[in-house]
């Protein structure tokens, strides 16, 4: 889509999000309650330009949304993706999503994109997000 129709759907991502975990989180720190993380899955011919030059590009996006930004150095088991874990205030994580479209807007993926499939590549999916991967 647009990068703007981008922009709406993760506004209404987050905060659904932030729906649904401010009732988790009624008893933690005010600090943290606040707070979103979002996984990107962004092909990695994409990563340099969101990065930039001496990590300039990230660094601006980090200044500017006020949104903690964590490019994955490795690809995603079995594919030419990476991850990219987007954590802060709704606002600034919706922000940050924002920038990161522009960018990859004004730099397309080059050569073939393998796209990440949990389950494929030896890590399930259970495993990628933390949980016991055995089944169980």
């Amino acid at each position: 889509g647009t990068t703007d129709a981008i922009f709406q759907a993760y506004t209404l991502i987050c905060k659904k999000l932030e729906d649904v975990d401010g009732s988790k989180t009624k008893d933690r720190s005010s600090d943290r309650k606040d707070e979103l993380t979002l996984c990107l899955v962004i092909p990695a011919s994409q990563c340099g330009s969101l990065i930039g030059k001496g990590g300039s590009k990230i660094k601006e996006i980090r200044e500017v949304t006020g949104a903690s930004v964590q490019v994955a150095s490795d690809p995603l088991p079995g594919s030419t993706e990476r991850s990219v874990t987007v954590t802060g205030s709704r606002d600034a994580v919706t922000q940050c999503v924002y920038h990161i479209c522009c960018v990859m807007l004004e730099s397309p993926a080059k050569g073939t994109i393998v796209q990440y499939q949990p389950g494929r590549g030896g890590l399930s999916g259970r495993a990628m997000m933390g949980g016991r991967g055995d089944g169980r």
